[in-house]
């Protein structure tokens, strides 16, 4: 019996390959336009053989809403009074790039060189400095027609091979409850997971990236709205009547800080950022995103924004500017931080699978966010996967591995904690 894993075995790892080949292969892009759950029919192809293979692997429970799967796993070994963990992936890709007819290319030994793909993609060392971490090891990429789809499809890999390392090494673990569930991407990804059966109030997220981070905070997240109402009047006699809606998306844009847009910021900093126009020189809206890891400093930001709309609505007669805000998800931070032994794990985990842990703040969302906002706190860890979303993507099969021995760890570790 081997607990604490710095190394996952050729014969598993090689197992763990062919599940995550096998799950990039299905086409489960999801689709934000959508109002079905789950977004697009073909995530439950994958949900179903999803749930084949939790069985297999010992599930004594599998609960399903729309193909999203809640699979209870018993207690092994002395650890019936340990407080359960979730382990969570999702099963959807990003809409960026198809995710139809995925063909993983590996390459077995890579040399250091730039990787040359189909429609004259290449993944350059230059650009994605993270390769050159891995000469001489297994590199996963597309072919260059799509997406990858590690993005979380190594998350759901680790996990099952996680589930298949604690049964065939009989290592110790209190109950687990492995979540898998869609559109992620288009965030309702716990939307219709069925909560009411999850007892855990914390885990792991497996759909980070690079080896060796572990994320416990992100963004909080607003969508703001516009609503701008101009003044028509016919152009041949316009002149100092006609207030052009088009023309004041430019005045309210002048007025926000220019320092405080995606292109001009990093870390910790928050933004602003016009995603959407729609609509006409009279009627018209204009969509940005609000971001900040400070939730005071979000209300600050939406403040702005009101004012800055009642600065140009008062400086142009007959201009009326609505306003409007939705949260889309809130910094999971406050959540985690009621589990300070959670984080404490997860580092050590990362260190007992000879990794340097690092922690970097998430500028996006993460299923994280959304369980937070139930009190479930999950961090967010690494799988190996780069360049996400796109057909430079590439997953490092070595940081891969890393991940697998990594959660292991962080369930051995927690039993122990608990025992």
């Amino acid at each position: 019996m081997k607990e604490i894993q710095n190394s996952v075995s050729p014969e598993i790892l090689s197992q763990a390959v062919d599940r995550f080949v096998g799950y990039a292969k299905i086409w489960t892009t999801s689709d934000g336009e959508s109002t079905s759950s789950p977004s697009t029919a073909r995530q439950l192809e994958l949900s179903k053989i999803l749930s084949s293979d939790l069985k297999v692997l010992g599930a004594k429970e599998i609960f399903e809403k729309n193909g999203n799967l809640v699979a209870k796993f018993s207690s092994r070994g002395p650890c019936s009074n340990v407080p359960p963990l979730v382990l969570c992936a999702h099963m959807d890709t990003a809409a960026e790039c198809s995710g139809k007819g995925v063909l993983p290319q590996h390459i077995y030994e890579y040399d250091g060189s730039s990787i040359h793909l189909k429609n004259d993609v290449v993944i350059d060392p230059k650009d994605s400095k993270e390769l050159l971490r891995y000469v001489g090891t297994h590199i996963i990429t597309g072919d260059g027609t799509t997406l990858l789809g590690s993005d979380d499809k190594a998350g759901l890999a680790a996990i099952c091979t996680v589930m298949q390392i604690l049964e065939s090494q009989n290592i110790p673990h209190g109950p687990i409850e492995v979540v898998f569930n869609t559109d992620e991407e288009i965030a309702r990804g716990i939307a219709d997971v069925p909560l009411e059966h999850i007892e855990a109030r914390c885990g792991l997220t497996v759909d980070g990236q690079e080896m060796g981070l572990y994320e416990y905070e992100n963004f909080n997240a607003v969508t703001a709205h516009f609503h701008i109402h101009g003044v028509a009047v016919h152009p041949g006699s316009a002149k100092n009547k006609m207030v052009n809606a088009i023309q004041l998306v430019n005045t309210l844009m002048s007025l926000l800080p220019g320092n405080e847009f995606p292109e001009a910021s990093e870390g910790k900093d928050g933004f602003f950022c016009p995603v959407h126009i729609d609509g006409t020189m009279t009627d018209l809206t204009l969509t940005l995103l609000v971001r900040d890891f400070s939730e005071e400093n979000m209300y600050i930001r939406i403040e702005r924004l009101k004012t800055i709309a009642k600065a140009v609505e008062n400086s142009f007669p007959g201009v009326r500017i609505e306003c409007s805000f939705e949260w889309s998800y809130r910094n999971m931070r406050a959540t985690l931080e009621k589990h300070p032994e959670l984080l404490e794990i997860v580092k050590e985990a990362i260190e007992k699978a000879g990794v340097t842990p690092h922690n970097t703040p998430i500028r996006g969302g993460t299923d994280g966010a959304h369980f937070a906002e139930k009190g479930i706190g999950l961090v967010n860890m690494f799988t190996g996967g780069h360049e996400l979303h796109g057909p430079k993507e590439w997953l490092s099969v070595a940081a891969f591995e890393k991940s697998i021995a990594s959660t292991v760890n962080v369930v051995s570790l927690w039993a122990k904690k608990h025992s």
